[in-house]
């Protein structure tokens, strides 16, 4: 029994060593990175090697509290531009894991920006992931194009307008009934927030006005 149980010891062991000859992508944007802590406190991820790939190349604006917790990144890769481009990081960092002789066991986006990203490296590496392209894609991205993709589906939605430009706006409030109030408010969403950034409830055309301006053109 005595054996049997090294025997099974053993093998546990080397799961866990063969385990650690797996990769974990994070695909992060500089302005949200969170992933020492993340890793620090999920067990399963000590597992894995990290690998942490930036959209970017900065600037970092991630919160002084953020990364409080350490954990052992074993590589960083950064797409070689201050601009992000999906298409471009692709072609750059796919062969740069590929290479690496390792299985990649997952590709996580960390922030909804990254998650163009991180689906084309995980189709591109081979690993679980939504696809980049298709009918839905854009849906699971874009707040709009997926309250499009919910109501065609012949699920409850909300209604919605969008908007470029001020003149649209204001024409679009003027025109609801009943009219723009606290008692009937409106909430203005950027097309690709994360954590509800960027999103707020207006009761006025001030209100309404005041927001647009800061607002308009932003994703985060």
């Amino acid at each position: 029994m005595a054996l049997i149980l090294g025997f099974l010891c053993l093998f546990g062991l080397a799961d866990l060593v063969a385990a650690k000859d797996e990769v974990v992508v994070f695909v992060v944007d500089p302005s949200w990175d969170c992933v020492e802590s993340y890793v620090a406190n999920v067990p399963l991820l000590h597992e894995y090697k990290i690998i942490k790939v930036m959209t970017h190349l900065g600037p970092h604006h991630a919160d002084a509290g953020c990364n409080l917790d350490h954990a052992d990144i074993w590589q960083n890769i950064a797409y070689n531009s201050v601009t992000p481009n999906d298409t471009l990081a692709t072609e750059e960092i796919c062969p740069k894991l590929r290479s690496l002789g390792l299985p990649i066991a997952a590709v996580i986006p960390t922030f909804d920006p990254a998650t163009y990203l991180a689906d084309r490296l995980a189709a591109c590496v081979g690993a679980r992931g939504n696809p980049p392209d298709g009918p839905l894609a854009r849906a699971r991205r874009d707040k709009f194009v997926m309250s499009n993709a919910v109501r065609k589906a012949g699920l409850r939605s909300v209604r919605e307008k969008l908007v470029s430009t001020w003149s649209e706006a204001k024409e679009h409030l003027e025109s609801l009934n009943p009219p723009l109030s606290h008692a009937h408010p409106v909430f203005f969403k950027v097309l690709q927030g994360s954590s509800s950034m960027g999103d707020q409830v207006v009761h006025s055309l001030e209100e309404a006005k005041q927001y647009f301006g800061v607002q308009l053109g932003s994703t985060s």
